[in-house]
């Protein structure tokens, strides 16, 4: 490749980087920008679903991608509006919906272009610039290592995302199917057109139910493990306050029987204050604890590199702005350490040297007394008891 065609795809890098600065959403209050987007993500997550869609590698595929696009969304928001201290208007403008959703696309496609320029700044892509046709075409290297760094890219942490596969699920969903009748008769729409509904204790500990599955399938670190405010423990008693309510008002929403599945109430704008009492009153949490949890998760445009799956919570005017789906997909253990590697370095660097040693201590507690048979050349093996093995190495 010559020089001056190195420029010019650098120079065409350059202008896709600025391209969305020019979006006219952007002119409109963060709030209306940031609710209508917020509301795009969750039809793009619960549509599938609604429509049939049943197997859950392809629902973790639709989830890891819509994340992603909403997350370049999202800090092109914060970097682009204007702070608005007028409170969250919650109309529904078709408008807006439309105008989000081609943010969203954009900010997808955005993503899978970013891709091939790193792919290609490695080595492990070709790029050819055609002039007269102002094009731009990436093709993958012929290279086994480009071939996993690409793979690697495409799929971008796909283990930040879940959904749930234990069996116990089907058990309770056998629960919420005697609740459903009760949730639904209570639903209806106030004033401002937005979904209210009733919820008992039945109903939530069905929910909550189904919450402490999740959390516990993707729970693999000791309770006690204490992070700069507050405990993993804690953190968890939270957290399924969260996603006891990211269900319920998803179910409520699909149950509502509106023409759209209740798309202008699909996200939950909740007073700051509310949410605080409410968690408070539904753990053993403190109110300050509660807030330096909640203020924890709240996201944060300055923080370089930040991911929306790690701090999921919006705070704009003194009000939470909670998109369901990004609860309810959250693989919240692996996220919030994530989230501590990237603010809090001591922390993180003491808990990876307590993880090795739960990891090195259950590896020797399961293997103790055992033999294995360990390749000492292409055409012997050797057998020694796991006692006289100071490191094992397992290799597939």
């Amino acid at each position: 490749m010559t020089r001056q065609n190195e420029e010019k795809i650098r120079e065409i890098e350059r202008a896709i980087d600025d391209h969305h600065k020019l979006f006219p959403i952007f002119k409109k209050p963060i709030s209306t920008v940031l609710l209508h987007t917020l509301r795009v993500f969750e039809d793009m997550c619960r549509l599938p679903v609604l429509m049939g869609a049943s197997e859950t590698e392809l629902l973790e595929t639709l989830a890891h991608n819509n994340l992603d696009a909403l997350d370049m969304a999202v800090k092109w928001i914060y970097e682009c509006c204007e702070t608005d201290s007028s409170d969250i208007n919650l109309l529904f403008s078709v408008d807006d919906y439309l105008e989000a959703g081609e943010l969203i696309m954009e900010a997808g496609n955005y993503r899978s272009v970013c891709d091939s320029y790193i792919l290609w700044s490695r080595g492990r892509q070709t790029c050819n610039f055609y002039e007269s046709e102002r094009l731009l075409e990436f093709a993958f290297s012929d290279s086994k290592k480009g071939t996993i760094e690409a793979a690697d890219l495409v799929l971008r942490e796909k283990k930040k995302t879940t959904l749930l596969k234990n069996p116990e699920v089907v058990e309770s969903q056998i629960e919420l199917l005697k609740i459903r009748d009760k949730l639904m008769n209570s639903i209806y729409f106030n004033r401002e057109n937005c979904i209210v509904y009733n919820i008992t204790e039945e109903i939530w500990q069905a929910f909550l139910g189904i919450a402490r599955i999740q959390i516990n399938s993707t729970s693999e670190l000791p309770e006690e493990w204490n992070f700069t405010y507050f405990s993993l423990k804690e953190f968890k008693e939270l957290w399924e306050v969260l996603l006891t309510k990211a269900l319920i008002h998803n179910f409520a929403c699909a149950l509502s029987g509106v023409e759209g599945g209740a798309v202008e109430s699909v996200v939950m704008v909740i007073p700051k204050e509310e949410l605080c009492n409410e968690i408070h009153s539904k753990t053993n949490l403190s109110i300050d604890k509660v807030n330096d949890i909640l203020n924890f998760i709240i996201f944060n445009p300055s923080i370089k590199n930040n991911d929306v799956i790690w701090q999921p919570l919006f705070l704009i005017n003194n009000k939470y702005i909670i998109s369901p789906h990004l609860i309810i997909t959250n693989s919240v253990e692996r996220n919030i350490i994530s989230l501590i590697n990237k603010i809090d370095q001591v922390s993180y660097s003491r808990l990876s040297n307590l993880k090795e040693d739960v990891m090195a201590n259950s590896l020797s507690e399961r293997l103790l007394g055992k033999l294995f048979l360990l390749p000492y050349n292409a055409r012997k093996l050797m057998v020694l008891p796991v006692q006289k093995l100071p490191y094992i190495m397992i290799i597939s």
